[in-house]
């Protein structure tokens, strides 16, 4: 059995849970699963998507 390269670079993850968090549907789901017990309160269809940036400091360089 050979072993995979598991390495991600840094913040992979966290760009697949944007991008995940960016569909209508997923957001809905984990927004009634965590706020309201799974209860369908929130619809995707009640959604509006708007652009979102996210900053962070590192080395003293700002990056977006």
């Amino acid at each position: 059995m050979s072993k995979r390269n598991s390495y991600q670079p840094h913040g992979a993850d966290d760009l697949v849970e944007k991008i995940l968090l960016d569909k209508n549907e997923v957001f809905a789901d984990v927004l009634n699963c965590f706020t309201f017990n799974g209860q369908q309160v929130i619809k995707p269809k009640m959604l509006a998507n708007t652009n979102t940036l996210s900053y962070y400091k590192a080395n003293g360089k700002i990056h977006g």
